[in-house]
């Protein structure tokens, strides 16, 4: 479905409600990289159940603040958990746990950084509380299993919407 459902909303819509059948979670999400000029590196939140958009959004007004953001700059793909680059005692104190995770009962993440070419495209994120506990190697490796898939298919967009602007 990554490369037949040709509207590009539609086919991340699909896929975040596919991965929660393999990887079960809370909720899931897309944000896709900002090329305008603003400081944001991300935007658009596409969310599935959709109600965590509004999270997403608070998300994006932290973006700033967020000690996973260098991954999106390195311009290469990279699959993290975000417990594992985040001490607990950091992760507490921080604004993103605080005004995001917390309120909607948000604990772990799982975090998607698709780069290609030397350009980052977006993320996708997986979150569960602490009562759902935290990703496995397993289902990372199931995760991993989709980054070139992905990958191709946010490029593809990418071109397509470089090819329209420069035309």
């Amino acid at each position: 479905q990554i490369y037949t459902t040709e509207d590009f909303d539609k086919m991340k819509r699909t896929f975040l409600q596919i991965i929660q059948m393999l990887i079960p979670n809370t909720f899931s999400s897309i944000l896709m990289a900002d090329s305008s000029d603003s400081e944001s590196l991300l935007c658009n939140p596409i969310c599935y159940p959709e109600e965590y958009v509004k999270m997403e959004n608070m998300y994006l007004s932290l973006e700033n603040e967020d000690t996973t953001r260098w991954l999106e700059l390195c311009n290469q793909s990279a699959l993290i958990r975000e417990s594992d680059l985040l001490s607990e005692e950091d992760f507490l104190k921080s604004n993103i746990y605080n005004k995001c995770y917390k309120p909607n009962n948000i604990y772990y993440s799982m975090q998607l950084h698709l780069s290609y070419n030397n350009i980052f495209l977006g993320v996708v994120c997986l979150y569960r509380s602490k009562e759902e506990g935290n990703f496995n190697d397993d289902e990372m490796f199931i995760m991993k299993a989709f980054v070139n898939h992905l990958t191709f298919r946010f490029y593809q967009n990418y071109l397509s919407k470089n090819s329209s602007t420069t035309n």
